[in-house]
């Protein structure tokens, strides 16, 4: 009886190790099939990227066999790092990528985000009227952003010379314009303007695309060898992301809570956030068309643009591709936002 108990024992045991040992095997087997990839964003956490949250969050990465880690702003170009393979992705504005690829850099637009431009001027004097009224006043501008391209762009094609401003480069504190330091601030129009509309100021913004700047704002970029050499890796970040934007589309709610998670406790603002959220969803699927393809007029209207205002000085060719994300629409097995 007592043989007979530890047989028994001993069958149950090599039946877990052999159970435990198949687990492993596929465990390891899985992660050997995942790719690590890398995200360089534009700026720190918040709902601005809510679809690449989403997509590792939902697991719309990982299913296509993509290990994802997010990198947030710091002062490094995007374009060059991507470019020499310290990041495989990035997020950046539409004028910065040919300005990148002006320079020689190889990396390419791969999808869009914002299909029209987000940045803004924005103050609270109410005498300024509009742009024209910025002659003589003191800007705020954050150097080194698409932001500051487009606000050079836009000067521009008003006929502003900018001797006829005060320019003063400084970070993104919306108290410079509380404390009178400068007259009109840039930025975001989802973004920084609404912090000070939630603290109960009257705003009076400018959007550059009112003033013939109707470019792209954010586009994700990644570099010509990821694109020749892993075309595979390219299109199941681009199919992620977008997932991840189409579920933030129809799951707003979830979406917030699931940003919590990467925005910083202390400075997590819910109303802030959610408001951010709802005016970036209108720019995504701009004028009810599928989120990520690219036009080209609108490139070539861009290249106008920074070559009449001397930030580059010819065209570029070679620059963005819908083939990743064209893929991804013709491969849809449901419905999303815009696609029925």
């Amino acid at each position: 009886m007592i043989k007979k108990k530890n047989i028994f024992t001993v069958a149950i045991i090599l039946f877990l190790f052999v159970l435990l040992s198949i687990t492993l095997i596929v465990i390891n087997s899985k992660d050997k099939n995942m790719q690590n990839v890398s995200v360089k964003l534009k700026w720190y956490h918040q709902a601005q990227f809510s679809g690449i949250y989403n997509g590792l969050e939902k697991g719309f990465y990982e299913k296509r066999g993509l290990n994802l880690t997010i990198y947030e702003y710091n002062e490094d170009d995007i374009a060059e790092s991507i470019s020499n393979g310290t990041y495989d992705f990035g997020i950046v504005g539409a004028d910065e990528l040919i300005v990148a690829r002006s320079k020689g850099l190889k990396v390419k637009a791969i999808a869009v985000i914002y299909k029209t431009n987000p940045s803004c001027a924005y103050t609270l004097n109410k005498d300024i009227k509009n742009p024209q009224y910025f002659k003589n006043k003191t800007i705020g501008i954050m150097k080194g952003t698409n932001i500051e391209n487009s606000f050079y762009l836009m000067i521009d094609n008003i006929g502003i010379n900018r001797s006829e401003i005060k320019e003063v480069y400084i970070n993104s504190d919306t108290e410079w314009l509380e404390n009178n330091s400068i007259d009109v601030f840039t930025g975001y129009n989802i973004n920084e303007p609404n912090i000070l509309i939630e603290k109960g100021y009257y705003v009076k913004k400018f959007l550059f695309s009112d003033y013939g700047i109707d470019i792209y704002g954010d586009v994700i970029i990644t570099s010509d060898e990821n694109i020749i050499n892993r075309p595979d890796v390219v299109f199941s970040f681009v199919s992620g992301t977008i997932d991840g934007w189409n579920y933030a589309y129809t799951n707003k709610e979830e979406t917030l809570k699931i940003l919590k998670k990467y925005v910083p406790i202390e400075i997590y603002d819910f109303n802030h956030q959610k408001l951010m959220l709802e005016e970036a969803i209108p720019l995504i699927f701009y004028h009810d068309t599928p989120a990520g393809i690219m036009n080209l007029d609108k490139w070539e209207h861009t290249q106008e643009l920074l070559i009449k205002s001397d930030i580059i000085k010819e065209k570029v060719d070679d620059y963005f591709t819908n083939e990743f994300i064209e893929k991804y629409y013709e491969t849809k097995t449901y419905e999303t936002p815009y696609t029925k």
